[in-house]
């Protein structure tokens, strides 16, 4: 399988029941760093998180991301969390909309590198620059 050719350095991807993709790609130096939903055949992005269209060019956004890392996902909550780990936060997105909801930067997240979410809510944000495990109830 190839992805389409503007998805450069993907760093993790998760397949929803839907059967559609989601790739978070980027480095700092990357022209493009965002979370993509693909399509089931994996040719073609349908949305994405981190740029935004307006008038037909694209720009920064809020919530432009620098290196998304990596993403977990409630599809019972319908949400994904990204951590984007050069804004020293995680973006809280709705999987309908893919539309940003919330951000946690509280708790000192510094360079969050690694997400998990258990079966009950909690989010377990592991922090590259000062090696602790920050947990959030989501619930």
């Amino acid at each position: 399988m190839s992805l389409p050719t503007d998805i450069l350095n993907p760093h993790q991807s998760l397949l929803l029941s839907s059967a559609e993709l989601l790739v978070c790609h980027g480095f700092e130096s990357d022209p493009v760093n965002r979370v993509c939903l693909l399509d089931m055949a994996v040719t073609k992005v349908l949305h994405a998180v981190g740029t935004t269209t307006r008038g037909g060019a694209s720009g920064p956004t809020e919530y432009q991301l620098m290196q998304p890392i990596r993403i977990a996902v409630s599809e019972p909550q319908g949400v994904m969390y990204i951590a984007d780990f050069k804004n020293d936060r995680v973006l809280v997105v709705s999987l309908a909309s893919l539309t940003v909801l919330s951000v946690l930067m509280a708790g000192g997240i510094r360079r969050p590198y690694r997400l998990c979410l258990d079966d009950n809510g909690l989010l377990y944000v592991g922090s590259w620059e000062t090696g602790q495990v920050l947990i959030y109830n989501t619930l």
